[in-house]
C-alpha cells in the first residue's frame, strides 16, 4: 500500500511505502509525481519504507517505466528505510535517475525532509 504525505509541497512529495506494492498501488501513485512534473518541471521525492515486502512483478515494472520515462525530472529522492535492503535499493536506483539519491535511516525521517525541502 502507498499513503501519500500531507507534508509534502509544491515540487516536494512524500509517500509511504508498506507492505507489498501492487501494480494497483503505482497505478494510484504514478499521476501524483507527473501531475507535479507537469507543473514543476522538476521534483524532489520523499520516499519512506515501513515494514516493506518487495514489489509483485508488474509493480516492478511500472517503478522501471517510470523511472525511464522521468529520469531527468526527478532533482532529489530521499530514501527512508529501516533495513539493509532498503539502504541497497537506494544505491542501486542511483544509475536509474539524474537527480541526487540518498539513503537515510527512519530515526532520521526528519532530516530527509529538510534534505528534500532544501
Amino acid at each position: 500500500m502507498i499513503e501519500f504525505s500531507e507534508r509534502g509541497q509544491g515540487n516536494a512529495l512524500g509517500f509511504t511505502m508498506n507492505g507489498k506494492l501492487s501494480d494497483e498501488d503505482y497505478q494510484k501513485l504514478i499521476p501524483v509525481p507527473e501531475a507535479a512534473i507537469a507543473s514543476f518541471g522538476k521534483i524532489r521525492l520523499h520516499v519512506q519504507f515501513k515494514d516493506f515486502h518487495v514489489c509483485d512483478l508488474v509493480a516492478l515494472w511500472d517503478d522501471f517505466k517510470f523511472g525511464l520515462a522521468h529520469k531527468r525530472d526527478i532533482e532529489r529522492i530521499a530514501m527512508v528505510g529501516e533495513n539493509r535492503i532498503e539502504e541497497w535499493m537506494a544505491k542501486i536506483s542511483k544509475p536509474f535517475t539524474s537527480g541526487e539519491v540518498r539513503y537515510f535511516d527512519s530515526v532520521d525521517v526528519e532530516a530527509a525532509w529538510i534534505w528534500v525541502e532544501a
